[in-house]
């Protein structure tokens, strides 16, 4: 839940400086912009591979539990 609200939170900031870079002008705020929007891409690929270990953990407990005889 931490990283998805840290990738909202960047993705809202790339929003603002892209926007705030094109009312100014100022090419910084539109890099910053971009680099925060690459953060976001990042957060992104990070829950998503959390998520996908946690899946295969998942499944291979499951089938640990299906091999064991019953007693």
């Amino acid at each position: 839940m931490k990283l998805v609200l840290a990738q909202l939170i960047a993705v809202l900031a790339s929003i603002g400086l892209g926007e705030a870079g094109q009312r100014t002008g100022e090419l910084v705020y539109i890099e910053a912009g971009i680099l925060a929007l690459v953060l976001g891409v990042v957060l992104m690929l990070a829950a998503f591979g959390l998520e996908l270990v946690e899946l295969l953990r998942e499944r291979s407990l499951s089938q640990g539990r299906l091999d064991t005889p019953a007693a």
